[in-house]
């Protein structure tokens, strides 16, 4: 709520469109307490961006009509042109493409120096865009389940059922360094494995509450030097794996991992219908390329992208006393105010009506620890 006064305040807009439901709450309801005219969004071009706003002329006009236009993402001027209206025409959109919808939280867009018109109503729009949350699910130096790879696992190691309590365990980066590189990485050192043998075999549960809420994963990788990587016992990707896919078969080819720098992002998303509610499970095989070689290393990492809760009105992500506030502002305004009680009707939102319900809802949420 507090961030929403700031835009507010340092925007000063017109007006405030809310776009992508409850998720806007806190900007409306703010534009209400500071007096601002405020509209909820029906439907955008791509869900959850405002990417196509429309400027209707007010009355037909046989001349030729222009108005230039600004479009500011947080903070800084992002797009600008000129809109041109033929003779007979009334409406034309601002159209544009937001280079990414993370850590955007507001576009503004103003109206100046009209041609053959006036700007009779609202010169600068405000669009509150929904946010969502990036969760770690597997991180860096986390404690893994491995099998060294000097036999074949169970056919099944990388199943969710699969029982691992008789590996070994250790946490990330997994691996060995006879000369130089990969040495603070390290947290568990395999100093048996040149020589001895080619792949290492690592599983690591994790727990998603709601898989629908999940609107992206995201995995990295820090390998030396091919790997296959599985959710729930599907693979999802791979980078040199070897040609045969066995415990003693070499890396299809050769790949240094970037020790300390910034491991590329994998987008897994594609495979979100693999998660499954509660318990989950990333496991990987790691083939070095040869048996002599100095090093050898994994670092894998997953991250989920998650919609907000339903009565996370702040939005903080999670659900807690200041949802409260929202909901009993929505609860004791005007009847009829629609825009601001679809926000938070989150029990039933075609009847726009807050009452017990919602805040039976909310109450199950908060006390569920969301």
């Amino acid at each position: 709520m507090q961030e929403s006064f700031r835009i507010l305040k340092a925007f000063r807009p017109a007006v405030v469109v809310g776009v992508g439901g409850y998720a806007s709450g806190p900007a409306v309801l703010a534009a209400r307490l500071l007096g601002i005219p405020t509209a909820i969004a029906e439907q955008n071009a791509f869900p959850g961006l405002t990417n196509r706003i429309p400027v209707r002329l007010s009355t037909f006009t046989p001349n030729p009509v222009a108005v230039d236009y600004d479009v500011y993402t947080n903070g800084g001027l992002y797009d600008s042109g000129s809109l041109q209206f033929l003779p007979g025409e009334t409406l034309t959109f601002i159209e544009f493409a937001l280079p990414s919808a993370e850590g955007l939280r507001e576009v503004l867009v103003t109206l100046s120096n009209p041609v053959s018109a006036e700007i009779t109503r609202f010169q600068q729009v405000l669009f509150m865009i929904p946010y969502e949350i990036e969760v770690p699910l597997i991180q860096t130096g986390e404690v893994w389940r491995y099998f060294k790879g000097t036999s074949e696992p169970p056919a099944n190691w990388n199943d969710l059922g699969f029982i691992d309590t008789a590996w070994l365990t250790g946490a990330t980066g997994i691996g060995y360094e006879k000369e130089t590189g990969y040495g603070p990485c390290l947290a568990t050192t395999l100093s048996d494995m040149q020589n001895s043998y080619y792949s290492i075999y690592a599983r690591k549960g994790f727990s998603i509450e709601d898989p629908s809420r999940v609107t992206g994963l995201t995995f990295t990788m820090e390998f030396d030097d091919g790997y296959i990587a599985y959710l729930n016992g599907t693979a999802v990707y791979s980078e040199n794996p070897p040609a045969v896919v066995a415990y003693n078969q070499p890396a299809g080819g050769s790949h240094e991992a970037a020790c300390g720098g910034t491991p590329t992002p994998i987008d897994l998303s594609d495979n979100i219908d693999l998660l499954v509610p509660g318990d989950n499970v990333l496991a990987v095989q790691v083939h070095n390329v040869t048996l002599n070689s100095t090093d050898y290393i994994l670092i894998p990492q997953l991250f989920a992208t998650l919609a907000p809760w339903p009565g996370d009105f702040e939005p903080d992500g999670d659900v807690d006393i200041d949802d409260f506030v929202e909901l009993a502002a929505a609860w004791l305004s005007q009847p009829g105010d629609g825009s601001y009680n679809h926000l938070c009707d989150i029990n039933n939102p075609p009847d726009q009506i807050i009452n017990m319900l919602d805040l039976e809802v909310l109450v199950e949420h908060w006390l569920l620890g969301f």
